[in-house]
């Protein structure tokens, strides 16, 4: 889901759209840093057209000699940032890659595999850099498969 891009727009919306249940404060920092703020002040406008998550569709491999999961064309936005890769290193890690790093989300990042249920929580490990290990690498990134995922904050 994305956010309306124009008012009105209400705070169920914004907590629907990171995840969270009610009452969420617009100083929150999940708030923040999906108005692509990292302090104060923050209003409804900052939030228009924003998202805290990815869902969708992705054929995987081709681009690198990796298994990779690739959004060359800036489709999968995700909080003040876009998605550009997931690459598989092995059979139990993966790395993400972010683009245009500002003040985008800096905690865990959830992939899914919706196709296949296997997921990955990937830690930050430097700017535009996440990564993930301690799974089934194998069944979240497939090779030539074209799966569904879902991309979401992690606590």
């Amino acid at each position: 889901m994305t956010l309306p891009a124009t008012l009105p727009l209400s705070m169920s919306q914004i907590a629907n759209e990171l995840g969270r249940a009610l009452p969420l404060g617009m100083l929150d920092p999940m708030v923040l840093s999906l108005a692509g703020k990292s302090a104060p002040p923050i209003s409804f406008t900052d939030l228009l057209g924003k998202t805290g998550r990815y869902d969708g569709s992705v054929k995987t491999g081709a681009i690198s000699l990796q298994r990779s999961i690739d959004w060359l064309n800036g489709t999968a936005r995700f909080f003040d940032v876009f998605l550009s890769e997931v690459v598989w290193n092995s059979p139990t890690t993966a790395t993400l890659f972010t683009w245009s790093p500002s003040n985008e989300w800096r905690g865990n990042i959830l992939v899914r595999n919706n196709t296949t249920g296997v997921q990955g929580v990937f830690v930050p490990a430097q700017p535009a850099l996440y990564s993930a290990s301690g799974f089934d690498a194998n069944n979240l990134i497939r090779n030539g498969a074209t799966d569904n995922y879902t991309i979401v904050p992690s606590f």
